[in-house]
């Protein structure tokens, strides 16, 4: 687990090859970059879950470091990428979200991006698409619900399942926090696809993994927060 409490990434290192699920905002991106190289490892992939600022904005600082690296993407991220008003959101939000952690005593590495990070040379993944890591295997997902062009990584080895935002944003007082933007019954069919998976590593995007049977319970307790909110 990279990054910090509020912003989670996921490093996957196999015995031929390591990927690095999400980017974070551009804040944090030379954090993750002292904790993978303090680790002694070298990207080989980067996989961006889906283009929401918190997962794909420090991806150009990660490509400059990483130039070599494959950068995976979902069906549809491009074309978001693209849009007249994502540019102006994604600048905005990277700035809040930067304000933010220096708040919580996070130091900034480096200014807030100026305009959206390039997805130029990027692969866009099938589903049930698999990357050989070496003795593990990623097994990408496109799940709706969330978000445009939102892919997760299954990894059968380890029972590990990388989540993102796709069962809502998780507070540990509180619980699960629906965000189904792309549309709710997508989002529902998603927590069933992945509940079948019976993760026993469930990695999200925010406030850290679960395991066991917190891992399990997740699921359900996902799905009961999206029921009560369209009630």
């Amino acid at each position: 687990v990279l990054g910090n409490s509020f912003f989670n990434l996921y490093l996957v290192r196999g015995k031929a090859a390591a990927a690095l699920v999400d980017t974070g905002i551009s804040a944090m991106a030379d954090e993750v970059i002292g904790q993978v190289e303090k680790l002694g490892v070298k990207p080989d992939t980067i996989i961006v879950t889906h283009p929401h600022p918190d997962h794909i904005n420090g991806l150009d600082a990660l490509r400059e470091r990483y130039p070599e690296a494959r950068v995976v993407i979902g069906p549809g991220a491009r074309e978001f990428l693209t849009h007249p008003r994502t540019a102006a959101a994604l600048v905005a939000e990277d700035r809040f979200m930067a304000e933010f952690l220096e708040s919580r005593g996070y130091r900034p590495g480096r200014p807030p991006i100026g305009r959206p990070p390039s997805v130029n040379g990027a692969e866009v993944a099938g589903d049930n698409e698999t990357i050989d890591m070496g003795g593990l295997t990623l097994r990408i997902l496109h799940v709706g619900g969330h978000a445009i062009g939102n892919i997760l990584v299954h990894v059968p080895e380890l029972e590990a399942l990388m989540a993102a935002d796709s069962l809502g944003f998780r507070i540990p007082s509180i619980g699960f926090f629906p965000i189904f933007f792309t549309g709710y019954a997508d989002y529902m069919a998603a927590i069933d696809r992945l509940e079948a998976l019976e993760p026993r590593i469930l990695c999200l995007a925010h406030q850290g993994p679960l395991v066991g049977e917190d891992a399990r319970k997740a699921f359900e307790e996902a799905r009961e927060a999206a029921r009560s909110l369209c009630e």
